[in-house]
């Protein structure tokens, strides 16, 4: 599609939350009197290889804006908030907590064979399973869908969850209670619909070009590992009428430069993302070509009750599960019992608890639990200062610590540490050692804790925002 006038670079927004949603090639309206180039096919850069193309298998953009392309839902979500229908033509609920949703009549797989909502139920089943081990099998719990959340932790079967097929194009869902978001989540990847004989015939390599059978506009035609992957028009899809591109080519390119370079070479139409050194240079240069999306947020903007209840039950699970000082990646709450750490294996905090001590040091001084849990945690602070670097776990219940944290911890010490020293010594490691692209997880704890410290923002004492305005971003390395 090298042809067409209006190719745009786009720079994505990447953003911390409780889960993204991948944007799909999906089919199009194109405005009449508009030329189309003869050869419609598109090259983009995908920033890195899919772990897996398994959209129960994974949890990044990376898999997820290719998986999008593959599969459809019942539902999505179009960039101005509004459900759209996909799979599922039209639905119905009762009292918000009983939801009838009616398939198209004639959708089919990509090889000819009907999709019924016996297969949505058998994937909402696998999801959930623990067997299956996915990122997100806590979602349907998360939707207030009857026993996902049970199913998630082992306590029930996955064939309870409160999901059925009341025929071959009919399927209900029922909550424990109204979600207003719930039709919404319903575009999330990891709900699409999965060949149950597929996987059932082919295990883990159901995903191979040879094997695969998708629902939405492209089917997987080529895989070569850190190469490209490429999916081309799925003739059989239900609004093929409106496809566009006959055919997609994904790039695991890393480098952001090298990502710019090939796009001003013309090889590829759309890039993953652009270096924000040079983002206002190039909305000089390129104009238009330069293509900022808006982004659909949720925020939360209400003071007073219940918040300080949960500021209050916040602090007792801080100070309750941290009896040497540590906090923990994973407890669970027992009615009657209170917190109480994971007894089925020793109770650890690496990389998820790492988080608690950035947060606890991003606190206002004027905030009340602040002093508390400096204090509570301050063997953390002890260890990382005596071993010149944040331990990578701890075992909560013996205080014994082991390894070294990637520097990404480090970063997240700046903010927590009160010892100008010790800081010091944290705010070095992270200078010699920046991230490199390929550690996101470590880049985005350094992108608080670094910000933190260079004063580029700061919380209020009732946990406002207060960015400063005046500094110029700048390259960290």
């Amino acid at each position: 599609m090298k042809s067409q006038k209006y190719n745009h670079i786009t720079r994505v927004l990447l953003a911390v939350g409780l889960f993204s949603m991948a944007i799909p090639a999906l089919a199009a309206q194109v405005p009449p009197g508009t030329v189309l180039a003869e050869k419609q096919e598109l090259v983009r850069n995908n920033g890195s290889e899919p772990s897996s193309l398994d959209p129960h298998k994974v949890e990044s953009d990376v898999e997820n804006n290719i998986i999008s392309d593959l599969f459809e839902g019942l539902v999505s979500v179009s960039p101005a908030g509004e459900i759209q229908p996909r799979l599922a033509e039209k639905w119905e609920n009762k009292d918000n907590t009983v939801w009838t949703f009616h398939l198209r009549p004639g959708v089919t797989w990509s090889d000819g064979t009907a999709i019924t909502a016996q297969d949505i139920v058998w994937s909402w089943q696998r999801l959930v399973s623990p067997l299956t081990a996915s990122p997100y099998a806590s979602y349907p719990g998360n939707m207030h869908i009857v026993n996902g959340a049970e199913i998630a932790q082992g306590q029930k079967a996955p064939e309870t969850l409160g999901v059925k097929a009341l025929d071959d194009t009919t399927l209900e869902v029922t909550l424990t209670q109204p979600n207003a978001a719930f039709l919404a989540m319903l575009a999330h990847p990891s709900l699409v619909p999965l060949d149950k004989v597929l996987i059932s015939r082919y295990g883990d390599k159901w995903t191979k070009p040879e094997h695969m059978v998708t629902s939405g506009p492209y089917k997987l035609s080529q895989w070569v590992v850190n190469e490209r992957i490429v999916a081309e028009r799925n003739p059989r899809y239900w609004d093929n009428a409106h496809t566009v591109i006959n055919k997609v080519t994904y790039l695991p390119i890393s480098s952001e430069t090298a990502d710019v370079n090939r796009y001003k070479a013309g090889e590829i139409d759309i890039v993953y993302t652009v270096p924000i050194n040079q983002f206002a240079q190039l909305k000089k240069t390129m104009g238009d070509q330069l293509d900022v999306s808006p982004q659909l947020a949720t925020y939360f903007v209400r003071f007073g009750a219940p918040w300080p209840a949960l500021r209050d039950s916040n602090l007792r699970l801080l100070l309750e599960t941290a009896p040497k000082g540590f906090t923990p990646d994973w407890v669970r709450y027992e009615k009657g019992k209170g917190w109480q750490l994971k007894t089925e294996k020793p109770p650890i905090g690496s990389y998820d608890a790492i988080r608690v001590y950035l947060w606890v040091g991003m606190l206002h001084d004027g905030d009340k639990q602040k002093a508390r849990l400096l204090q509570r945690f301050a063997p953390m602070a002890a260890q990382t200062t005596e071993q010149g670097g944040p331990p990578e776990k701890v075992n909560i219940a013996t205080g014994k610590t082991s390894g070294q944290g990637p520097v990404g911890f480090s970063a997240a010490m700046l903010p927590f540490l009160q010892d100008d020293e010790a800081r010091s010594v944290q705010r070095q490691r992270v200078a010699d050692n920046y991230p490199g692209a390929d550690a996101y997880y470590s880049a985005v704890l350094t992108l608080f804790g670094q910000g933190w410290d260079q004063h580029r923002f700061r919380f209020t004492a009732s946990g406002e925002l207060q960015p400063d305005w005046n500094q110029e971003c700048a390259s960290s390395h």
